[in-house]
């Protein structure tokens, strides 16, 4: 297992993403973030991420709507 220091050093790697990767909530995620979910076992955190968001779009139309 790798140390923060050695994922935070590897993240800074990741400058743009040529594959995007597609969450089961339906939102996209890049290389670097398939990196961190993958290297510190948090795909949990995406779950709990993207089911925010997916709240805040709601939130978003229904102001509209008013």
């Amino acid at each position: 297992m790798k140390t923060a220091q050695q994922i935070i050093a590897q993240l800074n790697q990741f400058t743009g993403s040529t594959t995007l990767y597609k969450h089961w909530l339906g939102l996209k995620y890049t290389d670097g973030i398939k990196y961190l979910a993958d290297e510190a076992s948090c795909y949990w955190l995406l779950d709990a991420i993207f089911s925010h968001q997916q709240y805040l779009r709601q939130s978003k139309r229904m102001k509209r709507k008013r």
